[in-house]
């Protein structure tokens, strides 16, 4: 049976981080940040939110929740308009906690033990790296009973297929404060969140916590990803993949980045006509088996 990680925490360090990023959410943060602020938990978090250069009074909402939550709630302002990645960057790197739970400013948690039920199986479990439930999606005309994952993503998920970047429902993510400095290969992927299950893959497996409460996933004209068009979608997943893949290769773990180098062209293919589809995977193909064959020369090489 495992047993609980021990873990020494600093006077005044918060056990678990909130990292909630803005970006025009002013008729919607406001449901955030309340239902951050529900929780009930025998540990102290802190709520880190950065905003990313809003026009829309979204700053001015926040500060009236910052006045009533005090120090626990710390604001990242921006002047210039940074994009996901880099906003994400300097919320990952204010976070203190042991661990951090996501969830922008345009979405919402529901219930009020949603914290504490995944740090106490966190703590009780070292070989799990993140813990993930369940969202149902909300869009203009209120709240629905469909849910973000199909039945076949109810479930964990192991080291490995976190790695290959399986779908995680990002709102609803609690994980272990290990992911380090976010790579600068990153700046490219549209789909961040993709790339940081795959990181964080390295690092331990993945619980589906189903007795939580769903969380309430907003589909609105201003989100950046949900109102892409399936088309765009497989384009960004498609930009992601393939910075992630750079990052594989950078750590010469070839045989990671090849598979999600793999991915990024199936996902690409998907977007382009039938010959053109074809020729891109088959041109992968080549040369992946290339590579591969090269990689096993020189290995008998060497002996």
């Amino acid at each position: 049976m495992s047993r609980p990680v021990k873990t020494v925490v600093q006077p005044n360090q918060p056990v678990l981080s909130i990292l909630c990023l803005t970006y025009n959410h002013a008729a919607f943060i406001a449901d955030a940040l309340q239902s951050f602020l529900a929780q009930v938990t025998d540990f102290d978090f802190e709520i880190i939110v950065a905003d990313d250069c809003s026009t829309d009074g979204t700053l001015e909402v926040v500060e009236k929740f910052r006045q009533r939550a005090g120090p626990r709630l710390r604001v990242l302002s921006s002047a210039v308009n940074l994009g996901v990645t880099r906003n994400f960057r300097r919320a990952h790197l204010a976070c203190r906690g042991r661990f951090i739970a996501i969830c922008e400013g345009d979405d919402f948690w529901r219930g009020t033990r949603k914290l504490q039920t995944q740090v106490d199986f966190l703590e009780r479990h070292p070989d799990y790296v993140l813990t993930y439930h369940d969202a149902t999606i909300v869009d203009d005309d209120g709240e629905s009973d469909t849910r973000q994952l199909p039945p076949r993503l109810q479930c964990d998920a192991s080291r490995s297929q976190l790695i290959a970047t399986r779908p995680i429902s990002t709102l609803t993510v609690c994980f272990r404060n290990v992911l380090g400095e976010v790579p600068r290969e990153f700046d490219h992927a549209p789909a961040l969140d993709l790339c940081l299950w795959s990181l964080l893959g390295q690092h331990g497996k993945g619980k589906y916590v189903s007795d939580i409460e769903p969380a309430g996933y907003r589909v609105h004209a201003g989100g950046v990803f949900s109102t892409q068009t399936a088309l765009d979608r497989k384009v960004m997943t498609a930009q992601s993949l393939l910075s992630l893949s750079r990052v594989y290769a950078r750590q010469d773990r070839r045989d990671v980045s090849e598979t999600v180098l793999l991915k990024a062209t199936v996902q690409a293919a998907a977007a382009l006509g039938v010959v053109a589809s074809i020729n891109l995977v088959i041109t992968t193909l080549v040369r992946l088996i290339g590579r591969s064959m090269l990689a096993a020369w020189n290995r008998l090489a060497r002996r």
